[in-house]
C-alpha cells in the first residue's frame, strides 16, 4: 500500500493520461468520491446509467462488504453493464452448473472425508488451493485424503499435485471431454448407479447417443494416452463406485470448458455422485444459505441473457455480460463510464492493446485499490482504500466454496492511513451523491465499519461478537441432499443439455505441435501484486525449446494466431513435450496479448487463454 501513500495533485499525468483527481493515502477519500461522481452524474444525463458499468475484480472477491455492495450496485443502479472475471477464468462452470442442475449456484465440493476416487482435472490445488474449492493447507488435505481414497491427476504437465498423486494421466491439452466421454459410455454398459439415475436424473437415453462415439480408440486418438491409462481410470471408477471431480482452470480457461464440467456433472452422476457421500456435495453458504433461498430453478435454455447491443452473438450469465465484450461496448459508445473494484485489467482481460486502446477512451474509469498497478495508471480517477491488515472481513462472498459451512473473520491489524476508508463505504458515498442507495438502508456518513458488517451478517447463524472471538465459526462440516430436492422440483440432474450435446459433437482436438496451457505461479494470486519471487517468462519443455533453437534465459517471441510477445525464456522439466506455459497475470509478459475478444466460445463468453496453439522463435 506504500505505492499510494503520495498527495498527485488534480491533472498531473500518470502514465499517460491526465488524471481529474487521484485520492491518496494519507489525505481524505472523499474528496475523489464528490469529484468522481460530478462525472457521472453528468454522464447519466446525457446517456443514462446504463452507460455506467462495474467491474469486479480479484481483490474485491477477498472483501466481503465490498462485494456485497459491488455486487449489488448494477442492479441498483439499472445498469446490464456488469463485468467480472468470472467471465475470464471459471463462467464454463457456472454455464454447465445451470444447464445440468438449474442453478449456477451448483457448485460440486469433494467430500474429501469420505471419497475413494478423487479426480483432479486440469487442478493443482497444492498451489492454486483449489479454484471452485477452497482449501488453507491443501498439502495436509491431499495427505489426509490419500491416506483412503486414490487421487488420480489428469493434467499436460507434471504439476506438484500430479507428482503426489496416486496416478498421472499426461493427456492431450483441451482433450479431458474425451476422457470423460469415454467413461460416460462404459459406465452407463457397466458400472452406472441405476437406483440413482432412476429417482434423480432424465435424459440418460440422450447422454448415452452423446457419448456412443467415445469408444476406447477414439478415446485413444484424441487424448494421446495409452490404453492402459483410459482402462485403469475405468476400473477405479468401476471398483469404487462412486467418484468425486474437480475441474481447475486449466479445463474453465480452454474452449472445451463447458463441455468438460457438464460431463463432470454426468459422470458423478450416473455413478451415484452428486449430493452423497463419498462423491460431491454443495455448500449452501454460511452467509449466502440458499437452502432459504426462493430461487427458481433455471429452464433447459438457462437463464440466459441477450449479450451486449455491440456482440449480439453472446449472452450474458450470471448477471453479467462476457469481459470479452467490454471493449466493443466501450467503442460502441454504450459503456462511457467504469467502476473498477480491484480489477487488474491490464493484467486479465484478453487481447491487451486493445483493452488498453479501448480503456483510453472512456470518459470515466475509477479504480478502487490498494496499490498503484497498470491499471490505476489508466484510470481518470484512483480511490485507495483500506488494505486487507487495515479493516474488519468476514468470508461472505466466497462461502459456497469453502470446505465447510462456515465464515472467518479477520479484524483491522494496523489502523489506516488518516482519511483512507473501507472500499464499501466509497461505493456508499458515490452512490449517494448519484441520488442511489448502494448500502442498504445505512448512511455511510453515520456507520462505521463494524455496524456495516454486523448490518451484513444479521441472517447468518452467528453474530459479530462470536466472529470476533473465534475467528472462525463453523455450522456443519458438509450437508447433503438438499440440491436433490432443488433438482426433483424439475425432473432430476439434465444429463444432456443441447447447447452442450451439440458442441462435444462438433469438438476436434487440435494436434499443433505446441500448445499454451494456463498455470498459476507461487506465489502469485491471478493479476494482484503480491510480491511473487518466482518470475514470469516463457516456460517451456528443453526440448521443444531446443527445437526452437532457445536455450534458458534466452530472448524469444512467443506467437498465436491473435498476437504475440517478447520475453525470457525459462526451462522447467515439469513440462512434456509439446506444452508450454506464459503465465497469467503479469503486466510486462502479458499472456493476454496471444488472446482474442474475438475467438470465444460462443455459448459462455470464454476466451480462450488455455490449449492455445502457438510457436516460439528467438528474438531477433
Amino acid at each position: 500500500s506504500e505505492n499510494l501513500r503520495m498527495h498527485i495533485a488534480p491533472g498531473i499525468t500518470v502514465g499517460h493520461r491526465p488524471h481529474s483527481y487521484i485520492s491518496v493515502r494519507n489525505c481524505p477519500v472523499i474528496l475523489g468520491a464528490a469529484s468522481l461522481a460530478d462525472r457521472l452524474k453528468a454522464i447519466i444525463a446525457d446517456s443514462g446509467p446504463q452507460a455506467i458499468g462495474f467491474f469486479m475484480g480479484g481483490g474485491g472477491y477477498f472483501d466481503g462488504p465490498l462485494y456485497i455492495t459491488g455486487g449489488s450496485a448494477p442492479g441498483i443502479l439499472g445498469t446490464p453493464q456488469a463485468y467480472s472475471d468470472v467471465t475470464i477464468d471459471a463462467i464454463p462452470k457456472s454455464v454447465a452448473s445451470e444447464l445440468v442442475a438449474g442453478s449456477a449456484m451448483a457448485l460440486t465440493q469433494p467430500d474429501f472425508a469420505r471419497c475413494r476416487l478423487l479426480l483432479y482435472l486440469g487442478a493443482n490445488p497444492l498451489i492454486s488451493h483449489g479454484q471452485a474449492t477452497t482449501h488453507s493447507n491443501p498439502t495436509r488435505l491431499l495427505r489426509d485424503v490419500m491416506a483412503h481414497s486414490e487421487v488420480w491427476v489428469v493434467d499436460p504437465r507434471r504439476t506438484e499435485t500430479a507428482t503426489k498423486a496416486t496416478r498421472h494421466l499426461v493427456a492431450r491439452p483441451g482433450s479431458d471431454y474425451a476422457i470423460l466421454a469415454y467413461l460416460i459410455r462404459e459406465i452407463l454398459i457397466e458400472g452406472a448407479d441405476t437406483d440413482y439415475i432412476e429417482q434423480h436424473t432424465q435424459d440418460v437415453g440422450r447422454l448415452a447417443e452423446a457419448v456412443a462415439p467415445f469408444d476406447l480408440s477414439k478415446a485413444i486418438r484424441e487424448t494421446g494416452l495409452g490404453a492402459e491409462d483410459l482402462t485403469g481410470l475405468l476400473a477405479a471408477v468401476r471398483h469404487t463406485g462412486r467418484i468425486a471431480i474437480d475441474c481447475g482452470t486449466g479445463v474453465s480457461m480452454s474452449s472445451t470448458g463447458g463441455v468438460v464440467h457438464w460431463l463432470a456433472l454426468a459422470l458423478m452422476a450416473i455413478t451415484g455422485s452428486l449430493d452423497r457421500e463419498g462423491g460431491v456435495w454443495f455448500n449452501p453458504g454460511f452467509h449466502t444459505q440458499a437452502r432459504k433461498l426462493d430461487i427458481p430453478s433455471a429452464p433447459p435454455e438457462g437463464f440466459r441473457g441477450p449479450g451486449p447491443a455491440s456482440r449480439p452473438e453472446l449472452s450474458g450469465w450470471v448477471g453479467e455480460y462476457p469481459v470479452a465484450a467490454m471493449a466493443d461496448e466501450i467503442e460502441a459508445g454504450t459503456l462511457r463510464a467504469l467502476i473498477n473494484l480491484s480489477g487488474g485489467l491490464v493484467e486479465c482481460v484478453p487481447d491487451t492493446k486493445r483493452t488498453i486502446d479501448a480503456l483510453d477512451k472512456l470518459d470515466v474509469l475509477a479504480t478502487l485499490d490498494v496499490v498503484e498497478t497498470a491499471t490505476t495508471r489508466l484510470s481518470t480517477h484512483v480511490l485507495p482504500v483500506k488494505g486487507q491488515f487495515e479493516r474488519m472481513d468476514a468470508s461472505m462472498c466466497v462461502d459456497m466454496i469453502a470446505p465447510a459451512v462456515a465464515m472467518s473473520f479477520t479484524d483491522e491489524v494496523v489502523p489506516a492511513p488518516p482519511g483512507v476508508r473501507s472500499g464499501w463505504w466509497v461505493l456508499a458515498q458515490i452512490g449517494k451523491r448519484l441520488g442511489y442507495d448502494l448500502a442498504f438502508g445505512v448512511d455511510p456518513d453515520t456507520t462505521s465499519d463494524a455496524d456495516y458488517m454486523a448490518r451484513l451478517i444479521a441472517d447468518c447463524p452467528t453474530s459479530l461478537a462470536e466472529l470476533k472471538e473465534k475467528g472462525y465459526v463453523v455450522a456443519e462440516p458438509a450437508t447433503f441432499d438438499w440440491f436433490l430436492d432443488r433438482v426433483a422440483v424439475f425432473g432430476g440432474w439434465r444429463l444432456a443439455p443441447q447447447p452442450l450435446v451439440d458442441e462435444l459433437a462438433a469438438l476436434k482436438v487440435d494436434e499443433k505441435p505446441l500448445m499454451m496451457i494456463s498455470r498459476r505461479l507461487h506465489p502469485h494470486f491471478n493479476s494482484r501484486i503480491n510480491g511473487s519471487k518466482e518470475p514470469g517468462g516463457i516456460i517451456m519443455n528443453a526440448d521443444d525449446a531446443a527445437d526452437a533453437g532457445l536455450s534458458d534465459g534466452v530472448r524469444a517471441i512467443v506467437r498465436s494466431p491473435y498476437g504475440s510477445l517478447e520475453g525470457i525464456v525459462r526451462i522447467d522439466h515439469t513440462l512434456t513435450r509439446g506444452v508450454m506455459n506464459v503465465p497469467h497475470g503479469f503486466a510486462d509478459i502479458n499472456t493476454n496479448t496471444l488472446t482474442s475478444h474475438e475467438h470465444v466460445n460462443t455459448l459462455t463468453g470464454m476466451p480462450t487463454f488455455s490449449a492455445l496453439p502457438v510457436t516460439v522463435v528467438p528474438a531477433s
